[in-house]
């Protein structure tokens, strides 16, 4: 029931026009797949869902595969979830704690999936090398095997998202051993582990000290597209995974405890990135599941029903609602077609970097920068495009980068920020991005090849 639940849900949400698994940022994955579709090489390391959607690709084609392969990760992580509950507790608890993934889960896909950091791969590798560990360091008492689980897991997680994902895996790791050496059932701390995890560390940050420093200077990205989404899946669970984790507190062994430090894993980097909590989600459904068959006393049905009734209806409304940036624009859409038919295949495509998803997934063109290969001094070359008030300074910078330039009203939401960007300091009227979208914009430097009321296209002439 709980995995028709999910993908009954999940293709409630796919049932509109799709070009990408969940939101923009997956067509990084899209793209990619359809590189390997063609048979080109994808030197990209973190590739992310690229790889699985190619090989489903295979049987569905394209643009089916991209929509088929988040819900059956999805089923495959429930399906863990049930079986690390069923020997957690019993075929009840089970039960239950597949249920509250499912019915989380469109929250999950609405709010966060679709990026390399967030999406359904990620948190499966993750999940399974979570539960491995617990497995061989306090179950069979093996510290070389947990070692060998969490390098394994490391290196997936590196391959498939960067080393940030490995760094993520060591923290929750190094949270969960300290809480459970701490915890009353005093289990014991894995030195061996965590000396080989600050030695990763400390070469981590000699080696990418020139990124770090730079990241730390940013302001990190929080909840994704629509975090009210991701707080109503949880939120109908709140009163059974209180008394989980009671229940968990109450049985005083390393399991009980191993739930309560995963979830302190997620709250502790949530501090960091609020997204970050994502990574608690099976516990939290484990939890849900321990809560729901232990509640007592004459409310525990009244709870138990309220719990089921408002987390259905409460992915039956959130499957049914789209994300706000789960599909390009209308006008985004149009003008990206237009690339791809009225221009050769190795044209470099110049946007806001947070647009560059959308030309390589529905363009099938290269970008000058994208969501998910940008750097400071890039970001500033083309913020600079969009604030300049000279236009033949323009037109050469983008003859040196790219061979069109896209912008759109999109941009307006957060041209501040393109402006904070530039090479310059203080306020700049008359930019570029507010004189090209006059109807009667015409420039020596530009040739418009496209315009609509919310976009367009210029190419140099310099």
């Amino acid at each position: 029931m709980s995995i028709a639940l999910l993908l009954a849900v999940r293709f409630l949400h796919l049932s509109g026009s799709h070009y990408w698994l969940v939101n923009q940022d997956s067509g990084w994955f899209y793209h990619l797949a359809r590189l390997l579709d063609s048979g080109e090489p994808v030197t990209r390391l973190h590739s992310g869902l690229a790889y699985p959607v190619h090989w489903l690709s295979g049987i569905f084609g394209l643009d089916t595969a991209s929509l088929l392969i988040a819900p059956l990760l999805s089923v495959g992580l429930l399906l863990i979830i049930y079986y690390a509950a069923y020997r957690m507790a019993d075929a009840r608890v089970a039960g239950i704690s597949a249920l509250a993934f499912a019915l989380m889960a469109p929250a999950m896909f609405i709010g966060y999936a679709g990026n390399l950091d967030r999406d359904i791969g990620t948190l499966l590798i993750f999940t399974i090398t979570i539960l491995l560990y617990f497995h061989t360091m306090y179950v069979r008492d093996s510290e070389t095997e947990a070692v060998l689980a969490v390098a394994l897991g490391a290196i997936a997680l590196f391959i498939y998202w960067s080393w940030v994902g490995a760094v993520v895996l060591g923290a929750m790791v190094f949270i969960v051993s300290a809480t459970l050496s701490l915890a009353p059932c005093k289990a014991r701390f894995p030195w061996k582990l965590t000396a080989i995890m600050g030695g990763a560390g400390i070469a981590l940050m000699v080696t990418q000290w020139p990124y770090l420093s730079h990241l730390f200077g940013q302001n990190i990205a929080e909840l994704s597209h629509n975090p009210n989404a991701f707080i109503l899946g949880i939120l109908p669970f709140a009163f059974v995974i209180a008394f989980g984790i009671r229940q968990a507190r109450k049985s005083g062994n390393e399991l009980g405890y191993f739930l309560l430090a995963w979830v302190a894993g997620g709250a502790v980097m949530g501090l960091i990135a609020m997204r970050l909590a994502f990574f608690c989600i099976p516990a939290l459904c484990i939890l849900a599941g321990l809560g729901y068959y232990h509640m007592q006393g004459k409310s525990a049905k009244v709870l138990q029903s309220l719990t089921l009734t408002l987390a259905i209806l409460g992915a039956l409304f959130l499957g049914y609602m789209p994300p706000r940036t789960a599909v390009a624009p209308d006008y985004w859409v149009e003008a990206c077609q237009w690339l791809e038919t009225n221009t050769s295949p190795d044209s470099v495509i110049a946007t806001e970097w947070s647009n560059g998803y959308w030309v390589l997934a529905i363009a099938n063109r290269p970008t000058y920068v994208n969501n998910g290969s940008h750097t400071p001094e890039a970001d500033s070359i083309v913020a600079d495009l969009y604030c300049s008030t000279n236009d033949r300074e323009a037109s050469e910078t983008l003859s040196g980068i790219a061979d069109y330039l896209i912008m759109s009203r999109t941009e307006s939401n957060y041209f501040k920020a393109i402006v904070s960007a530039a090479s310059y300091s203080g306020d700049r009227p008359d930019t570029l991005f507010e004189r090209a979208f006059a109807p009667t914009y015409q420039s020596p430097y530009f040739t418009t090849v496209y315009r609509q009321e919310n976009i367009i296209i210029l190419q140099p002439t310099y």
